[in-house]
């Protein structure tokens, strides 16, 4: 587990808590996932792809007319190279 002293977690929006362990140095791919909905097929064929894509540092998935933030949190990959 990786804790943070407070004042550094306690500055950001909660909602940006799930990308604090790529500050670890021993952390090298992070993945986020919310667990309010079942994983698809699409998106397991999507981490696969990127996973497959050596030099990629960043996976979102934007694909729905309602999906209007330039980043969601529902599913993530942010790797350091």
């Amino acid at each position: 587990m990786y804790i943070l002293p407070n004042p550094v977690a306690s500055s950001l929006t909660p909602h940006l808590w799930r990308v604090l362990p790529v500050l670890d140095p021993q952390v090298s791919l992070l993945f986020s996932r919310d667990l309010d909905s079942v994983v698809s097929a699409r998106e397991a064929a999507a981490v696969a792809e990127f996973l497959q894509h050596p030099n990629a540092t960043v996976h979102i998935m934007r694909d729905h007319k309602g999906h209007r933030s330039v980043m969601l949190g529902k599913l993530l990959i942010l790797s350091k190279k």
